[in-house]
């Protein structure tokens, strides 16, 4: 795949509205550098949108991040303050964030199409999604199958979930994949 995915749909949960999702989804994501950061930068730049600046984060590698914006509430210092989580389903799971029965609908939805869901929490309650999707370079297809005509099996190995690496593996004719592969986990796959 192109090494940045593209932002596809935002879903929402409760009262913010889908500007507002990316907006607190991109000021959380804006020091970082990894491709689904990337997509939701540029989309959020796509749509002008004014960042906060970050106060604090905390980046789970693999999982999500925590991050401290202004916002609606109050602070030990007295400032305004919210705190942001982005990341999987299961980071929210660690962090202990139920996610919205309306949106797990949509989760597998997600995950039946090949599509990838970015949570979304403001105050450790589920506030959105953000969809992302792979896109695969043009010249993948012929690269796999000229491999494979060599004698070559060819595998995925993905930090993402299961149903978006079956799609591409099948959509590419691969050996085989292994999905929700965390980074230190793909060197000692490819050893």
């Amino acid at each position: 795949t192109l090494e940045q995915p593209r932002l596809v749909a935002i879903y929402t949960a409760g009262t913010l509205g889908t500007t507002e999702i990316l907006r607190l989804t991109a000021a959380a994501e804006q020091r970082q550098s990894h491709p689904i950061a990337r997509a939701i930068m540029a989309a959020a730049a796509e749509r002008q949108l004014e960042l906060p600046s970050m106060v604090e984060a905390r980046y789970e590698i693999g999982y999500g991040l925590s991050v401290q914006l202004p916002g609606d509430t109050e602070s030990a210092d007295g400032g305004s303050m919210q705190q942001i989580h982005v990341g999987s389903a299961r980071f929210m799971g660690i962090e202990g964030i139920p996610l919205p029965e309306d949106l797990l609908a949509v989760a597998a939805d997600c995950r039946e199409r090949g599509t990838a869901l970015v949570w979304v929490a403001r105050e450790r309650v589920v506030v959105g999604a953000l969809e992302l999707e792979a896109t695969v370079r043009p010249e993948a297809q012929a690269l796999v199958a000229k491999l494979k005509q060599r004698g070559m099996a060819i595998y995925i190995i993905s930090g993402d979930q299961e149903a978006p690496t079956r799609h591409l593996a099948q959509m590419l004719g691969t050996d085989g994949y292994f999905a929700n592969t965390l980074p230190d986990q793909k060197a000692n796959l490819v050893k």
